[in-house]
Formats: C-alpha cells, structure tokens, sequence
C-alpha cells in the first residue's frame, strides 16, 4: 500500500518537520553502514537519532529490541491507524514491510532543541524534500560501502553484509539456503534493491545535488568520516575539503561495482 498521492500529514507535525532542520542518511545498499554515521554525525550536530517506524520484525542486527534508537516496531494494523490520523510525514513500502517517518518522533526531538537526523530511502528523501518545499532545505549523506578487497577476495561490504545477519556465509551460499529459505529471500531483495541504486540516483538526481553528500564508509575510520559528514550538515559542501565528496564519476564507479558484485551473486545462485 502506499499513501495516496494528496496524502498531507496532520498540520502540527507538518510544521514540526518544516522549522526542524531535519538531516537524512539515504540508501538502499544494506551493510554499508547508514546506522552507524547516522548517530555518529548526530552526535557532532546536537541531534538525535529519529527511529522509523517499520512493520517488520526485530532481527539481532537492530540491537536491543527495547529501547532502540533506531526502530519502533508496529503491527501493519497499527502502521495504518498511524496514517489515517496523519501523524505520518513520509511511508515508504520496501519489499514484504514498510518504514515511516513519524511525526510523532520528529515533534519530540524538536521539542527537546535537537535536530532529527533519520535514515530512509532515496525516494523517502525526494518525498520529503517535497514536503518541505521552499520552506527549508534538507541535508542528505549517502554512504558509499567500503569496496576494498580482502584476503578472501570478498569486500569489506560483502563481510559486513554477511557478518551482520547471516553468520559470514558468502552470499551466493546464503542465496542457495545455506542459513534457510527465509534469509535467502532476505538477501536476495536486498541484493536486488543495493543493485539498482546507480540508476536509481540518476533518475534521482543525487549526484549533482548540492544538498546530498556522499562519502564511502570506510571500515574502522567511522570518526573521520563523520567529522567530513557533520562539516557538510553544518556549512554545506566546500569543495576545497581534500576529504570531501567523491567526484561523481568515483561515486557512479562505487555503484556499478555494488551492482556487479549484487549481480553475479543473483545470478549464480539461480
């Protein structure tokens, strides 16, 4: 389901989410690590984590299903009740589930003189954007996965992916159900979603953009990554930063690789 296309959130959490200085971290590429420069970036910025809803299950790599930051788990009958009382900004339907932007969280946080910083999808980032119009500008990082190759011939993102929900397996085995029918299903969308993200920044825009930062998450240098990315949400993109944004041919290159590596595993698997 989606929301219908005249769909306008209840005017107090519209106008929460217009004057909150909102800062999104988008992707659809799972394993490159949105969570972790989403809260380290907030944490330079004075801001605060804004979980989505979701109406999916909790999985070990959520962290602690009680008190997370980054989720607030709802049934599909209580994801609706939440739409048809407008208290949702964006609903954004992945796959077998779907996350929202609460209107509710966004509220709270400016409540508290802090800035929501929230990971969604890049279609959630254009919906938003739309929402906000010309009353504000929203800042978007788009973490690019660490590509370097291992001693196994795997990428960095590859055992991140891996190590996170599917105990290290190698993809094309997990796709062949070496932990299951349910986790091969899993990581074929996600595969799936991660290989269509190049031509889906295209269409997007994302990569001329000024107000989207990409920058590639490498593995064990989180706080310098973070420094580029808080430099970004503060001042926008300087261009002198020798840190700074990957040139748009180097970001296009990352994505191709992502889709190529997403790709065979697909493909040798079927």
């Amino acid at each position: 389901r989606e929301l219908h296309p005249t769909y306008e959130p209840v005017e107090v959490y519209r106008a929460a989410f217009v004057g909150s200085g909102f800062v999104a971290v988008t992707n659809q590429i799972a394993g490159s690590g949105k969570d972790a420069i989403k809260d380290a970036v907030a944490a330079l910025c004075g801001g605060i984590s804004c979980p989505s809803y979701t109406d999916r299950a909790w999985r070990p790599s959520d962290g602690p299903k009680l008190g997370n930051t980054s989720y607030v788990y709802l049934t599909s009958e209580e994801m609706l009740a939440e739409i048809e009382a407008g208290t949702i900004i964006e609903y954004e339907p992945l796959r077998d589930y779907s996350y929202a932007t609460s209107g509710r969280e966004v509220k709270s946080i400016v409540e508290q003189g802090k800035r929501p910083f929230k990971d969604l999808e890049p279609n959630g980032l254009i919906t938003l954007r739309r929402i906000m119009g010309d009353c504000g500008v929203i800042r978007a990082i788009y973490p690019l996965p660490d590509l370097t190759v291992l001693a196994d011939g795997r990428t960095q993102w590859e055992h991140l992916l891996t190590n996170r929900d599917y105990e290290g397996d190698r993809l094309g085995d997990i796709l062949k159900g070496s932990r299951g029918e349910e986790s091969a299903n899993d990581l074929a969308k996600r595969l799936t979603a991660a290989a269509g993200q190049r031509a889906l920044i295209g269409e997007l825009g994302l990569v001329e953009d000024d107000n989207t930062f990409f920058v590639v998450n490498t593995y064990g240098r989180l706080a310098e990554t973070a420094r580029v990315a808080a430099n970004f949400v503060n001042h926008g993109k300087i261009t002198t930063n020798p840190y700074g944004s990957p040139t748009g041919t180097a970001i296009r290159a990352n994505l191709n690789e992502v889709e190529e590596i997403a790709c065979s595993a697909l493909a040798e698997a079927s």
